[in-house]
C-alpha cells in the first residue's frame, strides 16, 4: 500500500512540476487539424493542450482551413501562417466570433488571414501581413495592430464595430463598407494605403479621451449618396481626401488639412457646427458652393483654392491668408479677416464681415452687416470697373469700415 502511495506522489510531483514549468515559461503548441476546428479542443493541438497564458500558438502547418475562437483566449504569442516554403500552401484563417483573444505578440504571414467577427481582440503588437477581415466585433487595448502593405483590409457587414484605446495602423490596400465604427478612450486609426469608402457610415466618438483618424495616403468616398461622417474626432488629412460621390461631414471635430481635397462636381464637404479646420493644403472642388461652411470655425491658411465659390451659412470663416477663392457666398456667419484681402465678387445675404481692409470688385449686398472692429481703420473698396450693388429689404448695417470707396 505504501508504495502504491509512494508511486501516486512521485506522479503527481511530477505532473505538477510540468503544469508549474509551463505555466511559468510556457509551451509551443502547434495546430495539427488541417479540417479546421474549434481552437478550445485540445486534440486539434501538438500535444493535446489547449494554448493558455504564457503559451505560443502555432497554425502555420500547410493547408487551406479556419480555426474558430468562440471563448476567451490568452496566449502569449501568436504565428498564423508560415514563411518556410514547405508550409507556404493554402490559406489558414483565424477567425473570432465571440469571447475574446488577448494577444501581446503576433503575426499573421501573408499566407494568413485574420477575422474578427465579434467579441473582442486585445492585441500588444500585433503585425497582418495577409488579411485583415472586420465584420464586427472590438478592437481594445492599449497596444498597436498593424495591416501590412503586403495584406488587405476589410472592414464590413452590418454588424457593430467599435474601437477602444487601441492604436490601428494600415498600410494596405482597402475596402470600408457596412456599419462604421465607434471609437473611444484615445484610440487612433491611420490610413496609409489606398482605402475605399463604400456607402455611408461613420466615424464617430463613443466616449473618453478624443480619437484620431489621420490619413497618410489616399482615402476615397467611392460611393453611398449619403455621408461617411466624421464626429466628435480628430481628423488629419496628410495626403489626399478624395470625395467621389455623396458627403464628407466634421461634426464637432478638431481636423487639420495638410493635403489635398478633391471633389467631384457632384460630391459635398460639410464643415459643421462644433467643428474647428486648420486649412492648409489645397482644394479642388468644379461646382459652386460645394464646400459648405455650416457652424464650424474654418482657419484658412491655404492659398491654394480651386474652386468657384465657398459657402458660409453659419459659423466662422477666418481668413488669414490674402489669397482667397473667386467668390465668397454669405447666408450667415462670420468672415472675419485677419489681413487685407481682395476678392472677386461677395454675395452677403446675411451674416457679418468683420476686420481688416477688403477689396471687393464685385459686391451684392441683400443684408447683413460690415464691422471693421477699429473705429475708421479700415475700408471696404470697390475699384474701377467694378459693381456695388445694395438692394433687397433685408437689414443692413456698417460700422466702423471708413466707408466704402467707389
Amino acid at each position: 500500500m505504501r508504495q502504491v502511495l509512494s508511486w501516486w506522489v512521485r506522479v503527481l510531483a511530477i505532473l505538477s512540476l510540468f503544469t508549474v514549468g509551463r505555466m511559468v515559461h510556457g509551451a509551443t503548441l502547434s495546430w495539427t487539424n488541417l479540417a479546421g476546428g474549434v481552437w478550445n479542443a485540445a486534440t486539434n493541438w501538438s500535444p493535446n493542450a489547449i494554448p493558455v497564458t504564457g503559451d505560443t500558438a502555432l497554425i502555420t502547418n500547410a493547408g487551406t482551413y479556419t480555426v474558430t475562437i468562440g471563448t476567451a483566449v490568452t496566449v502569449a504569442n501568436l504565428v498564423a501562417g508560415s514563411n518556410d516554403d514547405t508550409n507556404s500552401t493554402g490559406v489558414r484563417t483565424l477567425t473570432l466570433n465571440a469571447g475574446s483573444l488577448t494577444v501581446p505578440n503576433g503575426t499573421v504571414h501573408t499566407n494568413a488571414a485574420l477575422t474578427l467577427a465579434g467579441g473582442t481582440l486585445t492585441p500588444g503588437n500585433l503585425t497582418v501581413n495577409g488579411a485583415f477581415n472586420w465584420t464586427g466585433g472590438a478592437l481594445s487595448g492599449a497596444g498597436a495592430m498593424t495591416v501590412a502593405a503586403t495584406g488587405s483590409l476589410s472592414i464590413s457587414g452590418a454588424s457593430a464595430k467599435t474601437l477602444s484605446q487601441l492604436q490601428f495602423f494600415n498600410s494596405a490596400d482597402g475596402t470600408w463598407s457596412g456599419a462604421g465604427i465607434s471609437a473611444s478612450s484615445g484610440a487612433l486609426f491611420v490610413n496609409a494605403g489606398n482605402l475605399s469608402l463604400n456607402g455611408d457610415f461613420s466615424f464617430a466618438t463613443a466616449g473618453g479621451a478624443q480619437p484620431q483618424f489621420v490619413n497618410n495616403f489616399n482615402l476615397t468616398k467611392a460611393s453611398g449618396s449619403g455621408q461617411f461622417l466624421l464626429s466628435g474626432v480628430s481628423f488629419v488629412n496628410n495626403y489626399a481626401l478624395l470625395i467621389n460621390t455623396g458627403t464628407v461631414a466634421m461634426t464637432s471635430c478638431t481636423a487639420s488639412n495638410f493635403g489635398g481635397l478633391y471633389l467631384d462636381s457632384s460630391a459635398f464637404l460639410d464643415l459643421n457646427a462644433g467643428t474647428t479646420l486648420a486649412f492648409g493644403g489645397f482644394l479642388v472642388s468644379p461646382a459652386a458652393d460645394h464646400v459648405r461652411i455650416q457652424g464650424a470655425t474654418v482657419n484658412l491658411t491655404t492659398t491654394n483654392l480651386t474652386t468657384p465659390s465657398l459657402l458660409l451659412s453659419s459659423g466662422t470663416l477666418n481668413q488669414n491668408t490674402n489669397a482667397t477663392v473667386n467668390t465668397l457666398n454669405q447666408a450667415g456667419g462670420v468672415w472675419r479677416l485677419n489681413v487685407p484681402t481682395a476678392i472677386n465678387a461677395y454675395n452677403l445675404t446675411n451674416g457679418e464681415l468683420r476686420g481688416a481692409n477688403v477689396t471687393i470688385s464685385n459686391f451684392n449686398w441683400l443684408a447683413g452687416s460690415l464691422n471693421a472692429e477699429n473705429a475708421g481703420s479700415n475700408q471696404v473698396t470697390i475699384p474701377l470697373g467694378g459693381t456695388a450693388n445694395v438692394f433687397g429689404a433685408g437689414a443692413k448695417q456698417m460700422s466702423d469700415y471708413s466707408g466704402a470707396n467707389v
